[in-house]
């Protein structure tokens, strides 16, 4: 009996083919990443875009569409882990003292303030996410 998962990872589809195509397959890999890596990871440098767009369209049409979506949404979780979501907890950095209270502890916090910090912290994260979309 064949393994569900066996048209999924059928490496004997490497034989079939050309060495031109394990070319434009290996350089298209490393340039989609090199242009991901450019258009999230730095300073949102746009002039990627359309490399970015010719390599994915070469990758999938040899049928790499779940390694470029994969490589795609790690670095975009990667980018936004480390300047969207950073930011959003920054704004509750004042308020880490309360965490090692008890519920007996008499905590004086103004409820006015929280609310203001939270929607701070959600709009900056809402910008950055709007950002990060286009």
């Amino acid at each position: 009996m064949e393994d569900s998962h066996s048209s999924l990872f059928n490496l004997g589809i490497l034989d079939t083919l050309t060495d031109d195509e394990l070319h434009e397959i290996l350089d298209s890999y490393d340039a989609f990443c090199n242009a991901t890596q450019s258009l999230l990871g730095g300073a949102g440098d746009l002039s990627y875009g359309a490399q970015f767009v010719s390599h994915v369209h070469t990758l999938c049409k040899h049928g790499l569409e779940s390694l470029v979506l994969d490589h795609f949404l790690k670095v975009l979780e990667e980018t936004f882990e480390r300047n969207g979501a950073s930011r959003f907890w920054r704004h509750f950095d004042p308020y880490a003292d309360f965490v090692g209270l008890n519920k007996n502890d008499d905590i004086n916090i103004d409820e006015d303030e929280i609310e203001s910090v939270l929607y701070n912290a959600l709009e900056e994260i809402s910008i950055e996410k709007q950002y990060q979309e286009k």
